[in-house]
């Protein structure tokens, strides 16, 4: 899904919502492939935040942010797995014991 980049930048209603239900989804997934989804709405937030206050500057017109977005809150909740030191059974998820 292509968001309206400048629309988000000058903070305007219908961009942001559709931010966050793209940013929703992208979180659903990257907890799927981590086996973390009771953080799916933290690290919704968490990614929304982090697009709107640091990402957004580095485009400039509507942009398919949705492969970049799901990468991002992969290594956002990878990084909470890490700091919270949260047991993950890592063979489970990807089908080895």
């Amino acid at each position: 899904m292509k968001l309206d980049i400048e629309g988000i930048k000058k903070r305007e209603a219908a961009p942001l919502r559709q931010l966050m239900v793209v940013v929703k989804r992208c979180a659903h997934i990257a907890c799927l492939k981590i086996g973390t989804d009771s953080w799916e709405d933290d690290l919704a937030q968490e990614v929304y935040m982090l697009f709107i206050e640091k990402l957004i500057h580095r485009f400039d017109e509507a942009y398919n942010a949705e492969p970049y977005l799901i990468e991002i809150s992969r290594f956002v909740a990878l990084n909470w797995v890490r700091k919270h030191k949260k047991e993950v059974n890592f063979g489970e998820i990807f089908g080895s014991e």
